[in-house]
């Protein structure tokens, strides 16, 4: 009887997330009409906040020179660097500020607004390289007065081992789940390293360790739109080590569950029709690496069980999955074999990103203060 049991609950779930992932990505991989421009462009301030950034702020203060949409000013606001950031941008010719004491991204962003000229504020990482129409892309759905931020495509810069894993779980993210939650406006979570924001709408948690998606809940709850644009691409550094990569995915997953315990309540407001189930798909749609991995290592269970059909039905979901993968690294212009580091990265997920999961959940139900130290670009 419970033999019977388990093999039902393994088919129906691996029914549930094979016509879930299918679904999700038939819509995420058809293309959206494209927005028309403004006929009365937006007047536009870029806000860098750097740390210790002297050798990559020059390339994007010269990227953003030859942006095909017109920048009111540059803002570079070093965070009390020790190295030559202040004097790089300066050298620049733009606008630069150094705080007398380290105030933290958040804190950064805040000051911004209150200095800027712009009616829309464009914040960028000191590590991007943004294409030059980058900013133009953006800046048209600004159109719409309900829009209060919108991201792009983050792209991972080719540079070694770490970079292959960071390329393949971000083509997941930006040509899979972001090009669906866009197209049913299905809560499109900001991702930190660029996006443009009303500048009467800047207020970022200063105690939050992910200001990205505390604000991306804080604007959805308010009824401001966050949207997505796929044609609005920049390019990042990856972490310069394996162990710095794990560290990065440590601390988003403990914002996520500080933003989540912070906001009680949110999904209702987020998704006022379904509610918790809608976080929850939110969540699923992020995590097919863990899928992959969890469906694998059942297939491989079933074969050494001799449960041979449930070990069919594992492996037409594994090769499901792995198609679907296949696509979204495609669609994010990586190299066909750089699909060979799904193992890796899904058990990467399987094991690291759920134990800080519950790590996360439990350091914050006893109150302990989270750290993370700034990882370092190349």
């Amino acid at each position: 009887m419970l033999a019977t049991a388990a093999r039902v609950f393994f088919i129906s779930v691996t029914v549930f997330l094979v016509a879930f992932y299918i679904i999700l990505s038939y819509l995420a991989l058809r293309r959206n009409r494209a927005r028309r421009y403004s006929a009365n462009p937006r007047t536009v301030s870029v806000i860098i906040p750097a740390y210790n950034e002297e050798g990559v702020v020059d390339n994007l203060l010269n990227d953003l020179r030859n942006s095909s949409f017109p920048i009111a000013e540059t803002i570079v606001i070093d965070d009390h660097s020790t190295d030559s950031t202040y004097e790089t941008a300066k050298r620049m010719n733009v606008t630069a500020i150094r705080n007398e004491a380290k105030l933290g991204k958040a804190a950064n962003l805040n000051k911004s607004a209150k200095i800027a000229k712009g009616e829309v504020l464009v914040i960028f990482d000191a590590d991007n390289r943004p294409e030059n129409h980058c900013v133009k892309h953006l800046l048209r759905h600004f159109d719409s007065e309900d829009v209060g931020i919108v991201t792009g495509v983050t792209r991972i810069l080719s540079d070694g081992f770490v970079s292959k894993l960071a390329a393949l779980e971000f083509s997941l993210c930006f040509y899979l789940f972001q090009p669906f939650s866009a197209r049913f406006n299905f809560f499109p979570i900001l991702h930190g390293a660029y996006f443009g924001i009303r500048r009467e709408l800047v207020s970022f948690n200063e105690d939050s360790i992910a200001e990205d998606f505390d604000i991306s809940v804080s604007m959805a709850c308010k009824g401001h739109g966050v949207e997505f644009e796929p044609e609005a691409v920049s390019y990042v550094s990856p972490p310069p080590s394996l162990s710095l990569f794990a560290r990065q995915r440590e601390r988003w997953i403990r914002g996520a569950v500080q933003t989540c315990r912070r906001h009680k309540g949110f999904s209702k407001k987020v998704f006022p029709r379904i509610g918790f189930l809608g976080l929850f798909f939110t969540a699923l749609g992020y995590l097919l690496p863990l899928v992959w991995a969890a469906t694998f290592t059942m297939l491989i269970i079933c074969y050494v069980l001799g449960e041979f059909l449930l070990m069919d039905g594992a492996l037409l979901a594994v090769t499901v999955y792995t198609v679907i993968v296949v696509l979204a690294n495609s669609r994010g212009g990586n190299e066909t074999k750089d699909v060979l580091f799904l193992p890796l990265l899904g058990y990467f997920y399987l094991f690291f990103v759920v134990w800080s999961f519950v790590k996360a959940v439990v350091l914050e139900y006893f109150g302990v203060r989270a750290q993370f130290d700034k990882i370092p670009h190349r």
